[in-house]
C-alpha cells in the first residue's frame, strides 16, 4: 500500500469536504471550503497536507491562525482520520 502525504492541493476540497463529514457527522462543501481558504487574510498563517493511500486521500492535517484570533505565536493544529479506530469511531485532534 503505497503512503504518502503532500501538500493540501486545491483538487483536494471535494476529499476534504468527505472527510470533515465523516469526522464530524454533518455535510461540507468543497466550494465553501474554497471560499474560506480564498477569504483568509493574507497575515494569517496557514499550511495544511494530505495523507494519501494507493492515490487515494485518506487523511488531512493543518495548521491554522485565524482572523479573530490571530497572533503571531499561536496555532491552531487539526488532523481528520475518517478511518475506524479501535473504538470503532473516527478521530479528530485539534489544538
Amino acid at each position: 500500500m503505497p503512503f504518502a502525504i503532500p501538500t493540501f492541493a486545491e483538487n483536494d476540497d471535494t476529499a476534504l469536504a468527505e472527510i470533515l463529514a465523516v469526522v464530524y457527522g454533518r455535510h461540507f462543501s468543497a466550494e465553501t471550503l474554497r471560499q474560506e481558504e480564498l477569504s483568509r487574510p493574507a497575515h494569517c498563517l496557514h499550511a495544511a497536507w494530505v495523507a494519501e493511500s494507493d492515490g487515494r486521500v485518506v487523511a488531512f492535517s493543518e495548521y491554522a491562525q485565524y482572523p479573530g484570533a490571530c497572533h503571531p505565536r499561536r496555532f491552531k493544529v487539526g488532523v481528520a482520520l475518517p478511518a475506524k479506530t479501535a473504538t470503532g469511531r473516527s478521530m479528530n485532534w485539534e489544538r
